[in-house]
């Protein structure tokens, strides 16, 4: 291989056929000919290589450039899809397979963007063997090939990627050509990747151009030189033709240029769709309806959406002063670490508690993932709230629990009946043959009393199993309370008293009255057994009001204009812990033969019967509060 340069072997060429046919003089005069045109020449020749030089070395640093901005901008690509095949498949082999595929599919669309030797390579370091992975413009006959790691004259570029650097040289490559080459390291992939152009092909326009130049230069001056005493305007004319050739080499080079710029153009493209990415991104996590926030690997947070700040109660600033401690009141602060650290790429989800700024609390859904960013281990958590989802499947299970225990409840009640009808009658008979005043008599007589008290429990099975005929239709609840209320006046103590508020307007329901008489009943029973023994006031109220949505919603009604019966007392008021129990049949907190535990859920069942639902609130030593909801006739208007 010729190791001259091109404009060396340039002036050799012209040197030798100067000689043999441009040679006409003899003697001291051609001798002084040649001296005039060998210094002419030097002097062209040694400012045209000078020239050549610096423009080559300036093109050479300007295609180094693009070259590594391209190279970084695609490997930025390659790792972002890389990092949403992973969040859209589970398995990692997946989403290696969809990446593999699509550098596959776009690589010869890029390999086209760097002319005729360009090419974008990919590979690993296994053992002390640097491994390709894909097809190669030069050798796509060969799948896989490797050169050893240790060979450094070839593979260079690839070899500086693969030890995490990033940058751009001039070096060779695996088939030992010199090339102008553009490294990265893809860290989430564990791969080098390198684009690089052949370096002839990067000097060819720049040679030829520089021979064409500087040949046409050199022609010119020795053939004016040599015929510029004869005939001086053919020296001219010569000398506007070169001027058209260097004006044709200096259009070649702005072609040259332009395509660069093209290039540069698509580079700069490429980014701003990233950018474009990168926001839209930001958009959703800004814009989320869960909260969504970015954990270190210490329980700090790094940032947190606006959702999430309000879920908690606290300013968007002060979330990067919190710790997951701060607001989970399920897990202590070495527990959450320690969970903290088992966390995987996969993610787990679970169900806390958390706790607002303000000390209240709700039940909230975390999904949290492992990710990396900029080389640093971080976790993406979502937070939903699902207190009214809990509460709701809360209801719903003692709904179908209500429901169950009404259905065995009815049918054992009716086999029953039949039994104690049985008992009464013979014990009725034994007593009109028996003196009353025996013992055998009274002994009967406790008999048949056992026996009514079973048939009233038979009665209550019957109702809370709603198996008796309802009879729904247009009622006026304030004739109904007032005679109620009459009747609780003449049989109560006097230590408690009775307060009715009615609506200004009468208050029409669609509802069965035996079943709103026995809710009310049951209601004012209960009320009263609370104020045994202390007195107080027992408060009955009667008005109508629209439900709006989300009290609808809660109650698991529809919103519209509904009667609201409401039982008050001062009494001892119910437990905490005693009120998710109160309507499940046969609970009760009396003594043994002071109640059944049937009361409250005849009226939970009575109610739901009617179509309407049930609300109560207490506090023990502050009495309690029932309100009842009914569906009121609908307006004619």
């Amino acid at each position: 291989m010729d190791e001259r340069s091109p404009m060396q072997m340039l002036l050799s060429s012209l040197r030798k056929n100067l000689r043999r046919h441009f040679w006409p003089w003899q003697g001291g005069e051609g001798s002084r000919f040649l001296l005039l045109l060998a210094i002419m020449i030097m002097v062209v020749g040694v400012v045209g290589e000078q020239a050549v030089n610096l423009y080559q070395k300036a093109l050479l640093e300007r295609e180094q450039s693009r070259l590594y901005v391209l190279a970084r901008g695609q490997a930025q690509v390659i790792q972002r899809i890389h990092r949403e095949h992973l969040a859209r498949w589970w398995l990692p082999q997946m989403a290696d397979t969809r990446l593999r595929t699509f550098i596959e599919e776009v690589l010869p669309a890029w390999q086209a963007r760097l002319g005729e030797t360009g090419e974008i390579l990919f590979a690993r370091h296994q053992g002390d063997q640097i491994q390709f992975l894909f097809p190669r413009r030069h050798k796509e006959d060969l799948l896989l090939e490797s050169i050893p790691w240790q060979k450094k004259q070839w593979a260079e570029p690839m070899r500086r990627a693969l030890q995490g650097q990033g940058g751009a040289m001039l070096g060779r490559d695996y088939r030992g050509v010199e090339v102008i080459a553009a490294y990265e390291y893809l860290p989430e992939l564990q791969l080098g990747m390198v684009a690089k152009i052949d370096l002839h092909e990067i000097n060819a326009p720049i040679e030829q151009t520089a021979q064409g130049v500087l040949g046409t230069t050199i022609f010119t001056i020795v053939i004016g030189g040599w015929i510029f005493s004869w005939v001086s305007e053919g020296g001219i004319r010569r000398l506007r033709q070169a001027m058209d050739e260097l004006a044709l080499s200096e259009q070649a080079l702005r072609q040259g240029e332009a395509t660069y710029r093209a290039l540069l153009a698509d580079m700069q493209q490429t980014e701003r769709q990233l950018s474009q990415e990168i926001d839209r991104r930001r958009f959703l996590f800004e814009h989320s309806r869960d909260g969504v926030c970015i954990l270190g690997m210490d329980g700090r947070v790094l940032e947190a959406n606006a959702q999430f700040a309000r879920m908690l109660g606290y300013e968007r600033q002060e979330m990067q002063d919190l710790y997951v401690w701060d607001w989970d009141v399920q897990w202590s602060e070495a527990e959450i670490k320690a969970l903290l650290r088992e966390i995987s790429d996969a993610g787990i989800s679970f169900v806390t508690h958390h706790r607002r700024k303000d000390g209240t609390r709700y039940t909230v859904e975390v999904s949290s993932s492992k990710m990396v960013w900029q080389d640093k281990e971080m976790l993406l958590s979502s937070h939903r709230d699902i207190t009214l989802q809990v509460q709701q499947e809360v209801q719903l299970r003692q709904l179908v629990k209500m429901e169950a225990i009404g259905t065995l409840a009815g049918g054992v009640a009716h086999d029953f009946n039949n039994i104690l009808s049985v008992m009464l009658g013979f014990a009725e008979l034994a007593m009109k043959h028996l003196p009353p005043e025996e013992q055998p008599y009274q002994d009967v007589q406790e008999i048949f009393r056992a026996g009514l008290r079973a048939r009233d429990l038979v009665s209550q099975l019957l109702a809370f199993s709603r198996r008796t005929e309802q009879q729904i239709a247009p009622l006026t609840l304030d004739p109904l309370v007032k005679e109620v209320v009459k009747f609780l006046r003449a049989v109560i103590p006097d230590e408690v008293s009775v307060v009715l508020q009615l609506a200004p307007e009468p208050v029409r329901v669609m509802a069965d009255a035996v079943h709103v008489h026995e809710i009310l009943m049951n209601l004012t029973t209960n009320a009263l057994q609370a104020m045994t023994g202390k007195g107080g006031q027992l408060a009955i109220r009667l008005q109508a009001c629209h439900l709006p949505e989300s009290a609808a919603y809660r109650l698991r009604l529809d919103s519209g204009p509904y009667g609201v019966l409401s039982v008050s007392d001062t009494g001892m008021g119910i437990a905490e812990e005693h009120l998710p129990r109160i309507f499940d049949p046969f609970f009760t907190t009396k003594d043994v033969g002071k109640g059944t535990g049937l009361g409250l859920s005849v009226v939970h069942g009575l109610v739901t019967a009617n179509r309407g639902a049930v609300e109560v609130s207490s506090r023990v030593g502050a009495g309690a509060d029932f309100h009842i909801y009914l569906p009121l006739v609908p307006s004619l208007e």
